[in-house]
């Protein structure tokens, strides 16, 4: 209840009668930056007192007045209050998810890559998470060198072809590819290229970290001989290793929240699934063994937990072969 102990004041004369103006949202708040301790001012009967925080609950019983306080010069005034009566630095409101305008029924996708997984995969995963549909056009070696002759110099796959009406643009760049798709794209509500700039940061960083790992294979490639090409790309992954460090360091970050940015699955968890298990058996790649990530167990618990959710689930289960680590029971 409100405090009754500070001073009365006059009753004002009724205002004459207005125009309701238009409902306005309710505010969230959120309330993890308050601890313990912490002086804020909250309202109660119209005036801003001086307060401490003496507790902050989660329980949902709590949760329109989760955090409770006492007033500074009134003991025994503890009350429970919301963030709507307080002032605090570290209070926050939560900003809505941006409405966008969503994929119209005449906009269409089709993405070109090989049919591997490598750098298409993640992008592909994505779109069935998202749920927007899409055609996937895997292209052979020699489709692909047609296709090169007429595009601009330099151009490589995956290209996305985005058609509206008689308009079609053609996308390059895996990773930008992957961040359009989204920023189109939500799972549950969510964006699955997060609007939060510190959650985007996360999703980034996370993505930035899977790109120290995987251009250490890129010499492989060059080594004619298979028995030394299997033998280095053994050696990547094995302590000492040019990958087995940054893979550490990968698997000690994705211990800090339930999926890579954050609470919520996003473009990272793709990238790290889709893109890392191309460095351990059934792969692709010769030379890569089976138990690259016996040491990493937040990186398996990633692809399980992100392969498990139902878009993924469903869309990889039939899945054999260089897939078949995404299939999950």
């Amino acid at each position: 209840s409100r405090l009754k102990v500070f001073e009365e004041r006059p009753r004002a004369t009724m205002a004459p009668k207005q125009k309701k103006a238009a409902k306005e949202a309710p505010k969230v708040y959120d309330y993890s930056g308050l601890e313990e301790g912490m002086k804020c001012q909250v309202e109660a009967d119209g005036s801003y007192y001086a307060a401490e925080v003496l507790k902050v609950s989660t329980a949902k019983t709590r949760s329109k007045a989760p955090v409770k306080v006492s007033y500074k010069g009134y003991e025994g005034y503890d009350e429970w209050v919301g963030g709507d009566r307080m002032k605090s630095k570290a209070l926050k409101v939560v900003k809505p998810e941006p409405k966008s305008k969503p994929v119209t029924e005449k906009s269409t996708f089709k993405l070109n890559y090989f049919g591997i997984t490598a750098l298409g995969e993640p992008i592909r995963a994505t779109f069935k998470l998202a749920g927007i549909p899409f055609e996937n056009e895997p292209m052979t070696g020699e489709q692909w060198g047609e296709l090169k002759k007429t595009l601009p110099e330099g151009s490589q796959m995956p290209i996305l072809h985005a058609t509206k009406g008689d308009s079609t643009e053609m996308m390059f760049q895996s990773r930008a590819i992957l961040r359009y798709v989204g920023s189109i794209g939500s799972y549950k509500g969510v964006r699955l290229y997060p609007t939060n700039v510190k959650e985007r940061y996360y999703c980034d960083e996370v993505i930035e970290m899977v790109e120290d790992v995987r251009p250490h294979m890129v010499p492989t490639f060059a080594i004619e001989d298979q028995a030394e090409k299997e033998a280095a790309r053994l050696a990547l992954v094995r302590p000492g290793g040019k990958m087995y460090t940054p893979l550490l360091k990968l698997n000690e970050r994705l211990g800090k929240f339930p999926f890579a940015a954050g609470k919520n699955p996003s473009i990272a968890d793709a990238y790290v699934v889709m893109v890392l298990f191309m460095l351990q058996q059934p792969s692709f790649l010769d030379g890569f063994p089976s138990d690259t990530f016996k040491d990493m167990p937040n990186i398996t618990a990633l692809k399980d937990k992100f392969c498990a959710l139902p878009p993924i689930k469903e869309y990889y289960k039939d899945a054999e072969g260089i897939r078949a680590p995404f299939k999950v029971a």
